[in-house]
């Protein structure tokens, strides 16, 4: 609990077939559904247009109307590839992992090319816990198209949780050079170079981090881990505390406070924010074991 906790996201992708309609891109979800849904009602029988329609639902969160529209895209054509990945897409978010992948594994029977459907597995697999068979498909993602920051930034995940933290590194980076930004990418990178005991370039990740997304809890939590690592225990606990104001439920953090304010010889603080982590955790017996220790030294 003590050490920073890396902080995944899951990057899924979802087909669109435009067929010679213009889809801008900076379209919020809701452009998007009626964009698909006037097509679709003007065109009920073309298959481009409830796929669309299914992948916009998709992207709002409206699953059971997803799953409504991709069924009626798939009795037209049974055999479509993008339909069935979009539909694997949609048992995946269900938690059907079986199901998605086997939806997955059919829509690559019929059409291997489509990298979507590795990126997909890949983060089934992290879901799964199955970090090594994550690595092998975002691989295979890759090589269908190799100039994806996403992608890159999908397999870097992957190594990471499976331990390969040099690769890891190396994809991060890589993700980057093609120009994909973002404070999970930096937090992780951050957590990279922690491990490595290069605390200054992990802050330098962190702040990023803070910077692209200013209420991001955890990178504030990691910044702060990795200042009071340097004995700059003030500037950790100003970054506790902000980690704090936006997850008060986090017990990691309130423990990781605690730990800060015993190195700073100020046990009434500490054993305050390990009470509350022992609130949010009550069956952690580090917490407790703590909590007694300090109690019988006071």
């Amino acid at each position: 609990m003590c050490c920073a906790r890396k902080d995944w996201v899951i990057y899924l992708s979802v087909v669109a077939l435009l067929s010679g309609l213009t889809l801008w891109r900076n379209m919020v979800w809701k452009e998007d559904v009626a964009l698909w849904h006037d097509v679709a009602g003007k065109s009920p029988q073309k298959l481009r247009a409830l796929n669309n329609l299914g992948k916009a639902y998709i992207e709002a969160d409206r699953l059971d109307e997803a799953e409504r529209v991709i069924k009626r895209a798939l009795e037209i054509e049974p055999d479509f590839a993008p339909t069935l990945i979009n539909l694997g897409l949609v048992r995946q978010r269900q938690d059907s992992l079986d199901e998605a992948e086997e939806l997955y594994r059919k829509a690559i029977r019929i059409d291997p090319l489509w990298w979507q459907v590795y990126n997909n597995l890949g983060n089934l697999y992290l879901k799964k816990g199955s970090p090594t068979e994550a690595i092998e498909a975002f691989q295979r993602a890759i090589r269908l198209e190799p100039l994806s920051g996403l992608l890159h930034l999908n397999l870097a995940l992957a190594y990471h949780e499976a331990g390969f933290l040099g690769a890891a590194e190396i994809e991060y980076k890589r993700a980057l050079s093609l120009g994909y930004e973002s404070a999970v990418l930096r937090n992780n990178l951050g957590l990279v170079y922690l491990s490595k005991g290069r605390l200054e370039d992990a802050i330098q990740q962190y702040r990023r981090a803070i910077e692209l997304e200013p209420d991001y809890a955890e990178a504030h939590n990691n910044l702060a881990n990795a200042y009071g690592m340097l004995g700059r225990f003030e500037d950790a606990i100003e970054e506790f505390k902000r980690a704090i104001e936006l997850d008060p439920s986090s017990a990691d953090i309130h423990y990781n406070m605690a730990i800060t304010y015993i190195k700073m010889g100020q046990k009434d603080k500490a054993l305050e924010h390990l009470r509350t982590a022992q609130r949010l955790r009550p069956s952690d017996r580090g917490i407790k074991s703590l909590v007694d220790r300090i109690l019988k030294e006071r």
